[in-house]
């Protein structure tokens, strides 16, 4: 008996480093001094208990007792049905189907024949169809839209324009960080642009920029781009990042009919334009200009944009319907997608806002622990008691490097910190023995920024090292701003974090894994703040190990 259980859309989602430490955290296997045929027994008995739950319609207490089933015994496949069966009854669709699906392969492997197995088996392929179609529309729509930038990812590298190339291939690896073409495709677009950047001359008067741009400019009028492209690209040697120049380059080029030396030169203009600070209005004008260039010379770039609203529009549409039909994770699939393309795109802000971010942290916690190839090990573990900090370290690094002991107080059983001024970096770290691998979860509120004008970012911290002879302090951390804090003050935030000697990686409110340095020996676990003041409520410790299926 098998069946393919496409879990494609996970690769959309591995924004989530999730901890949830509630009834889940039971899986911590119980009774394991226990003899085999009294662990069996005593696993029978709640699977019974949770039968009866369900019959009753306590599903809650139906949950907790198939949860406890497993803790006994991690083969009693009946238990993940109908575990499963309770969580569609408590409305966590997306979980129920989970365990659907881990009771399928684990019945594979049971290769049980009987009667009852048999009949629950086709029960539960049934139910898990419905979840399979909504599934894999996800995946499709990643599938072809991902596939569409590669070709356009190629079809720019062949028309050479190596800088909508390295745009497009970037974009996959944003889609699936991993994929191997788009890796290729983005370093020969990188060599690309490496090659045609003009090397300037070590010891040269600038004034010759002009000189030269002048006298191109004038044979271009008499019509002789041939004869222009010399004094243009003389101009070069002597200042390469004037786009001006490059725009009369790639003039010249479409003049004698060379499309990609004109779009390389219009490519050039483009992003010399784009990352100056303050623009002219004939910077904007010429900017306008050799878009439209490089729009004609490369159809792709139109097909490009078109790509990516066709994505942003079916990527919105699927979400609305999951929502509808309480796939919340799969909806959260679909607008981390949207936020790849359009960062600011509104729709997908006033979606995100219906989803139970709780629905989310739940039933993430179980693709983590399988992505890691980990599993519980001891009970989860509140690192603050709500009444001292005596096992935590504290200290403000202020501007300059001088440390002092930090700004901290305890308030109604949170912990605030409050930085001085806006350039204060406020840390506090734990001080006891850092399991092997640890799952760390962090509440907080934030307040208020210090100063409004000044960055403001909060970090989880994997490590910290100082200098003796410097007194410079460095760490391992990973690092985030809120773009409008003001919309955030007074919400609850979570950072997630796992930390072992070679893994870094966190999230914030669910958000996109993020992955740190590890190449500090010792850790800790910890945060820093800047310019915020903000409460914690809860910090909450997993110790988990690496799973021996």
């Amino acid at each position: 008996m098998n069946i393919n259980v496409n879990k494609k859309y996970l690769d959309a989602i591995t924004l989530v480093l999730i901890l949830s430490f509630s009834l889940n955290s039971a899986f911590k296997l119980q009774g394991q001094d226990m003899p085999d045929e009294q662990k069996t027994a005593t696993a029978r008995e709640f699977y019974n208990a949770g039968l009866d739950a369900l019959k009753t319609k306590k599903y809650d207490k139906a949950r907790d007792f198939f949860i406890k089933t497993i803790s006994y015994h991690e083969a009693f496949a009946p238990a993940y049905a109908k575990l499963g069966d309770a969580y569609l009854a408590l409305k966590e669709n997306e979980l129920g189907y989970e365990y659907y699906k881990k009771f399928i392969a684990l019945a594979d492997k049971l290769n049980d024949s009987s009667e009852d197995m048999a009949k629950l088996y086709k029960e539960i392929l049934d139910k898990i169809k419905k979840f399979q179609a909504a599934e894999e529309k996800a995946a499709l729509l990643n599938n072809d839209f991902l596939d569409k930038l590669l070709e356009l990812g190629k079809a720019s590298l062949d028309a050479g324009d190596c800088f909508t190339a390295g745009e497009m291939f970037s974009f996959a690896l944003e889609m699936q960080a991993d994929q191997p073409e788009a890796s290729d495709g983005l370093k020969q677009a990188q060599a690309a642009v490496a090659q045609a950047e003009p090397q300037e001359r070590l010891h040269a008067d600038p004034e010759l920029v002009k000189v030269y741009y002048d006298a191109g400019l004038d044979l271009m009028k008499q019509n002789k781009p041939a004869e222009a492209v010399e004094k243009f690209n003389n101009a070069l040697t002597y200042r390469p990042a004037s786009p001006e120049v490059f725009f009369g380059l790639g003039e010249c080029y479409e003049k004698i009919k060379e499309a990609k030396k004109a779009i390389i030169n219009y490519g050039f203009c483009r992003k010399y334009l784009q990352s100056r600070a303050a623009r002219s209005k004939e910077d904007d004008a010429m900017l306008a200009k050799a878009v439209k260039c490089l729009e004609k010379l490369n159809p792709n770039i139109t097909a490009f944009a078109k790509a990516k609203k066709d994505y942003i529009a079916k990527a919105l549409s699927l979400a609305r319907d999951y929502l509808n039909n309480r796939y919340q994770y799969l909806a959260y699939a679909c607008l981390g997608g949207v936020r790849k393309v359009d960062k600011l795109n509104k729709e997908a802000d006033t979606l995100l806002l219906k989803i139970d971010r709780e629905v989310i942290r739940r039933q993430s916690k179980e693709q983590l622990m399988e992505k890691f190839g980990l599993r519980l090990k001891n009970a989860p573990m509140n690192l603050f008691n709500g009444k001292d900090l005596d096992d935590w370290n504290l200290r403000s690094i202020e501007k300059g490097g001088a440390t002092t002991g930090g700004n901290f107080s305890l308030e109604n059983g949170k912990i605030v910190l409050n930085p001085p001024n806006a350039d204060s970096n406020q840390i506090i770290y734990w001080s006891k023995t850092m399991p092997a691998i640890g799952l760390f979860s962090v509440e907080f509120n934030i307040i208020k920024a210090v100063q409004d004008d000044n960055q403001a970012l909060i970090s989880a911290i994997r490590s910290i090292s100082q200098k003796e002879e410097t007194g410079v302090t460095s760490f391992n951390a990973l690092t985030w701003t809120f773009t409008e804090p003001q919309t955030d003050w007074k919400k609850k935030h979570t950072i997630d974090c796992i930390i072992s000697k070679d893994l870094f990686k966190a999230s914030l409110d669910g958000g996109d894994l993020t992955s740190g340095k590890t190449d500090h020996p010792e850790t800790v676990f910890g945060l820093l703040i800047r310019n915020y003041k903000l409460e914690i409520t809860s910090i909450v410790m997993q110790e988990v190990e690496e799973s021996t299926k």
